[in-house]
């Protein structure tokens, strides 16, 4: 909950969360002169349907699926980190 400074997460199933003072600790082995950055990187497959080549339904149907991707991903991280 990051109440006592930032916290590093490893999104492994289940999650894992490392306290505001072992973060701490692993910037400092690390050399971390300043707050630790965050980087997220994430693949995601789209399979989008394309019936006649219209840019506006292509976009349509790719920002869909992109929410829904997004939507499946977050939800299932919340679930394991018991929100």
């Amino acid at each position: 909950m990051a109440r006592h400074g930032p916290e590093l997460v490893n999104f492994d199933r289940p999650a894992t969360i490392r306290s505001a003072d072992a973060t701490r600790q692993l910037a400092n082995k690390a050399g971390a002169k300043s707050k630790p950055s965050i980087q997220n990187t994430f693949h995601i497959d789209l399979k989008i349907e394309v019936k006649n080549g219209d840019a506006k339904e292509i976009a349509k149907n790719v920002k869909s699926a992109l929410r829904d991707e997004l939507d499946n991903l977050f939800s299932t991280e919340l679930e394991n980190l018991d929100y």
